[in-house]
């Protein structure tokens, strides 16, 4: 009869600490991401401020996060008595892909991450394309573009003594 009480006892804490706001998360502490993505990160997170940590679909908010196009992987934990924590592994970026006087960061998964303008990035590979190409955050190249961002991917893991500055492929 005890036990059963002890048990009883337990839950009621449990569902009363879940239904209250005695965990309420209060802050979402983002690790692992540059502070733009952090940005992105917290912007969809935001639905959990103010949810009991022990009511959080951590499973909703890590598929939230994943879908952003800059992130590769994310985990979410909880971190008692207030605080979200998001790990992050962010994508690569390996390219800039350019179609005339617009500009977009590609990692090496082929996806279109963000656009920037078309000489920030200085540092990566350009990616030419042809003008009447559409190209959307979030989505791939298309895929006869795979090929050369895969290349870039592997080159950059190699790390070249030199620079590569451009990339144009040809098709047929």
């Amino acid at each position: 009869m005890v036990a059963f009480g002890l048990v009883a006892v337990v839950f009621a804490g449990y569902w009363g600490a879940r239904a209250s706001s005695v965990f309420a998360v209060e802050q979402i502490d983002v690790r692992g991401a540059p502070p733009q993505v952090a940005r992105d990160v917290e912007r969809a997170t935001r639905d959990a401020v103010g949810v009991s940590l022990l009511a959080v679909d951590t499973s909703a908010i890590e598929g939230a996060v994943q879908s952003l196009p800059s992130i590769a992987a994310a985990s979410v934990d909880r971190a008692f008595p207030h605080t979200l924590v998001v790990r992050i592994a962010p994508v690569r970026a390996v390219g800039v892909a350019r179609r005339g006087g617009d500009a977009w960061v590609v990692s090496g998964s082929n996806r279109v991450i963000r656009t920037v303008d078309p000489k920030a990035e200085s540092g990566l590979p350009r990616i030419w394309l042809p003008r009447k190409l559409s190209v959307e955050v979030g989505r791939p190249l298309p895929t006869a573009y795979e090929p050369v961002v895969r290349t870039l991917a592997g080159l950059r893991e190699v790390g070249l003594p030199k620079r590569v500055k451009a990339v144009r492929t040809t098709h047929g």
